[in-house]
């Protein structure tokens, strides 16, 4: 390391720009608008007229819990499709917790790796850039896997890589996933004292006729959904927390295969066991919003 006497000087003690009512009318302008960025609201001089910098509101509207969040796609939702939600929600929420928790949640995902991530480094002024310092420039496409999953309220129970298709049609569905994985577990047959049921959404591939009958014929006790029942699912969260965890390794993994060894042995970690049983145990809460927004979308 280059060492070198180079001193910085002291700070003096930063005048305070802004009073504890200017910063009460910043997280006033953001509760009334929470579209403006801190940018926004800097370079506005009618919100702002005292010139607070970005970075200061910024610090505010954190402190205060106004956090930037990404905004959520919004399911597109007729009337239609809020009555069969409130019709399927009065009759689920009257399941008991124990019920609850038998139910087996499944659905397909893409998992994708984006490689533009921030990557930071420390260094000093003083200090030439060195080749430890640099990232490597990545001029390929995002890594990304689709995968199908199954949990339980112990945790995932099993998940399959299903890239070898470009998309999941009734014939696949049937003969890699239910024929392997659903049809065989006793839990899921009628009349087993486990009494668990499959749950599925209504993806093509899940509706068609074909995979109705295998299902019926098999004696599979599989649970009505509603349509558009994304905010419904647990699972749906479980897959946003794979992606969110997958963020980290952006740097580290450079094939498919790292990619579906990362998740495939992370999805079996005790932390993610727990996280799974939280969105369990959130059900009875997106029940009850359904029945109170008279079919609308929940808060999940």
């Amino acid at each position: 390391m280059i060492k070198s006497d180079f001193q910085y000087p002291k700070r003096e003690q930063r005048y305070q720009k802004y009073t504890e009512e200017d910063k009460q009318e910043i997280i006033k302008i953001s509760e009334n608008n929470r579209n403006l960025t801190a940018a926004q609201i800097s370079k506005d001089d009618a919100l702002n007229p005292k010139g607070i910098s970005a970075r200061t509101i910024q610090r505010i509207l954190n402190a205060q819990g106004l956090k930037s969040r990404r905004k959520q796609v919004m399911q597109h939702i007729t009337e239609k499709n809020k009555e069969e939600r409130l019709r399927i929600a009065q009759k689920y929420i009257k399941f008991n917790e124990e019920k609850m928790r038998k139910i087996f949640y499944s659905d397909e995902s893409n998992i994708c790796l984006s490689m533009n991530g921030i990557q930071l480094v420390r260094k000093y002024d003083y200090e030439k850039w060195n080749t430890e310092q640099f990232r490597k420039e990545q001029k390929t496409k995002p890594l990304s896997i689709n995968i199908w999953m199954i949990i339980s309220y112990e945790g995932v129970e099993h998940i399959k890589w299903t890239s070898s298709v470009p998309w999941i049609n009734g014939e696949y569905y049937r003969n890699n996933i239910l024929k392997r994985y659903i049809i065989n577990d006793e839990r899921l047959q009628k009349g087993s004292q486990f009494k668990g049921f499959f749950q599925q959404d209504r993806a093509t591939s899940h509706t068609a006729k074909a995979t109705q009958s295998y299902l019926k014929d098999n004696k599979v006790n599989v649970i009505e959904w509603p349509p558009k029942g994304a905010d419904l699912s647990p699972i749906e969260l479980c897959f946003s927390e794979i992606q969110r965890k997958m963020k980290s390794y952006f740097s580290e993994i450079t094939t498919k295969q790292q990619l579906w060894d990362r998740v495939s042995e992370m999805v079996f970690e005790e932390e993610f066991n727990e996280y799974v049983k939280k969105c369990y145990d959130s059900m009875p809460k997106r029940w009850q919003q359904v029945v109170e927004t008279q079919g609308g979308l929940t808060e999940y």
